[in-house]
């Protein structure tokens, strides 16, 4: 078997035995992620408040938009920074996105 045949029948084993599983995808190309994404429930995307990360986090979000999933998303925000950007100015950027849903940021931000 293939290294992604065998990854996805490892995830499967772990999701039939834990309640949670999170799977990093950060910089993994090719049919892993797709296949990782297709599959999930909910699609976590880290992002910090910086020009650059907010502007990855937009593309990011377009690009998992266009798979075919069932998944909810939602945004993480960690690195925030006492001056400059914030929660709002990345929630601004992303409210530009056909996909942004008030859901995106339930979650509350990770301070380091």
């Amino acid at each position: 078997a293939d290294h992604l045949e065998l990854t996805l029948r490892l995830i499967d084993l772990l999701r039939d035995r834990f309640d949670h599983l999170l799977v990093d995808i950060g910089t993994t190309e090719g049919l892993l992620p797709f296949s990782l994404t297709s599959r999930a429930d909910l699609i976590l995307l880290v992002s910090s408040t910086e020009p650059a990360a907010m502007h990855l986090c937009h593309r990011a979000l377009s690009q998992l938009l266009a798979l075919p999933t069932t998944a909810r998303f939602r945004v993480v925000i960690n690195h925030i920074r006492r001056f400059g950007l914030d929660r709002a100015d990345l929630r601004a950027t992303l409210l530009q996105h056909d996909g942004f849903t008030e859901e995106l940021f339930e979650l509350p931000e990770i301070p380091f």
